[in-house]
């Protein structure tokens, strides 16, 4: 359970502020990608939809690492 905690902490600070906005946004305020969209200021949700998976695969990698 530490090891994990320390990962995702690892995680937070290597994410640029905007990919951290967008995560925290859908995963812990449950949020859809339109009201993300609308909230962050793009112009339709499939640019954050493409985001959210980049940040995720960079994720991945900073895990393989």
């Amino acid at each position: 359970m530490r090891k994990m905690i320390i990962c995702i902490i690892y995680w937070m600070k290597e994410l640029l502020p905007d990919e951290l906005e967008i995560i925290t946004l859908r995963n812990f305020e449950k949020m859809s990608f339109d009201l993300i969209s609308i909230h962050i200021g793009y112009a339709n949700h499939s640019s954050i939809i493409r985001k959210y998976r980049k940040i995720i695969d960079k994720v991945r990698k900073m895990n393989d690492e």
